[in-house]
């Protein structure tokens, strides 16, 4: 089974029951067990975020997306709860962001030099005049930003899977967005369609159903496993090839491996070693079982078809984990009702890296 975007670990909602509250057990299947096995023996390590390259990532980001949104004029608002910053401006001229569009990079000379900020190059681009505003939002935080026009269109016509995958790919590529290494790779790419479904004007005229954006969505790949949380997503409007939606998360790039570490010695670089802890088989289905049956609550059996290892992007960097793909079945007055679910485990600590803590949102201000 092929991983899918959206991880929602534990979010799985089921409907009251009158049924007493009962023990479920947990079961691994044969092929889960032998994979679990496997994840267990394998050679683990913490991998550290590249503090340069993300603020390279972060500077490209920000300089492509102001050539549609003014951030000095932008209202900003502060996300607490998500630790983001958001701004948004309303524009009455709308300037066509077409993916063969490049960033001008000025190469750093010598090997210790800094990099030079990217510049626009918007001289040939289309410009429309609006009659009503439109409004630009643009949204950064730890490994996160998402750059959107929210722009009304009528139908779109479809294009091509391939076609769009070619043209968000170049695009990512030649502006540095997203760049692959032999060890950071994309994995699969998915086109998902946006429609629009209207009503008919009369009880018996047939309603519209229609194209509007076409969504080329990336996932990430390192050392051939899956960084379950990392995404990409170029939104096209396919008549004008317009890119309303950039939308790029938890891909921060990496660099150090932190080696396993049993006894510091002497002139160890301590940001280049850590102790990582012992796992097993046993330990990993009872932390398993303890999460399933907290968030669960009544059921009868879940049963574990698909163990894999993966990675899990947080902002210090890429955390090895192990995913369980499952089915929950719960008491039910006919027939026995069955869920999928999916579950993971942080292989060098605690879960918690799973479930950051939220706070309140502040309220808008103007940008700095």
């Amino acid at each position: 089974m092929k991983w899918t975007l959206g991880f929602a670990i534990g979010l799985l909602a089921i409907g009251a029951t009158p049924f007493k509250a009962i023990a479920g057990e947990v079961v691994l299947s044969a092929p889960a067990r032998s994979a679990l096995e496997k994840s267990v023996q394998e050679k683990r390590s913490l991998l550290s975020v590249d503090s340069a390259l993300t603020e390279q990532h972060r500077q490209i980001l920000r300089t492509w997306a102001s050539g549609s949104i003014d951030f000095n004029k932008a209202t900003q608002r502060k996300q607490i709860r998500f630790n983001r910053v958001s701004y948004t401006q309303n524009v009455m001229v709308d300037v066509l962001r077409i993916p063969t569009e490049k960033l001008q990079f000025i190469e750093p000379i010598g090997p210790k030099a800094l990099p030079i900020a990217p510049k626009l190059q918007l001289d040939r681009a289309e410009r429309i005049n609006l009659k009503q505003p439109m409004l630009i939002l643009y949204r950064e935080g730890p490994n996160y930003y998402k750059f959107q026009k929210l722009k009304e269109e009528g139908p779109q016509q479809l294009l091509a899977n391939t076609a769009a995958i070619q043209l968000a790919r170049n695009f990512l590529s030649s502006n540095r967005i997203l760049q692959e290494t032999q060890s950071d790779r994309i994995g699969e790419v998915v086109v998902r369609q946006r429609r629009i479904n209207e009503d008919g004007e009369s009880a018996s005229s047939q309603g519209r159903d229609y194209l509007v954006q076409q969504d080329v969505v990336f996932q990430r790949l390192y050392q051939g496993k899956p960084v379950i949380n990392s995404k990409v997503v170029v939104g096209l409007q396919p008549n004008s090839r317009d890119i309303v939606l950039l939308n790029h998360m938890n891909w921060a790039p990496v660099k150090a491996t932190l080696r396993p570490m049993v006894t510091p010695s002497i002139g160890t670089a301590p940001s280049l070693s850590v102790t990582l802890p012992t796992v097993s088989v046993a330990s990993l289905q009872q932390r398993l079982e303890a999460k399933v049956r907290k968030v669960s609550g009544n059921f009868t059996k879940a049963e574990v078809n698909e163990v894999f290892p993966a990675w899990f992007q947080t902002a210090n960097g890429l955390v090895p984990i192990v995913v369980f793909n499952m089915e929950i079945e719960y008491p039910s007055p006919i027939d026995p009702l069955r869920r999928p679910y999916v579950e993971a485990i942080n292989l060098v600590g605690s879960d918690d890296i799973f479930y950051p803590e939220h706070q309140t949102v502040s309220t808008p201000t103007k940008a700095q």
